[in-house]
């Protein structure tokens, strides 16, 4: 019977908070690679394009991509200033409250696998 073996991409987008006069929010800057896998968590140095070209020669087949949300939104996760709307005027709350909105895919977790030798 074959075995496998795993190894799991944690990508993650980075977030720059922003703020004036009349709202607070945050837009994309990059995109973070840590490779983890039984023998613990690494960094990659480069983007995750050159990831996929270095997993392809050697030997390691993407078998599932997940997205995933590490944020709810609103500016209780992305500004900290509870009581306050993160995305501008005409959507808010009132003071003292904090809505959330839906969150936003800001993560993805890439599954591999190859042969066990």
């Amino acid at each position: 019977m074959q075995k496998w073996e795993y190894l799991t991409v944690y990508i993650k987008r980075e977030w720059d908070r922003q703020q004036d006069e009349k709202s607070s929010y945050a837009t994309g800057t990059y995109w973070s690679v840590k490779i983890l896998s039984s023998k613990g968590a690494e960094s990659w140095p480069g983007n995750h394009e050159s990831l996929l070209d270095w997993l392809g020669e050697h030997g390691w087949e993407l078998v599932s991509v997940s997205p995933r949300s590490d944020y709810l939104g609103g500016v209780s996760h992305i500004s900290g200033q509870a009581g306050h709307w993160a995305m501008g005027p005409g959507m808010g709350s009132t003071k003292g409250e904090t809505k959330d909105i839906a969150g936003f895919t800001s993560c993805e977790l890439w599954a591999f696998k190859r042969p066990k030798e």
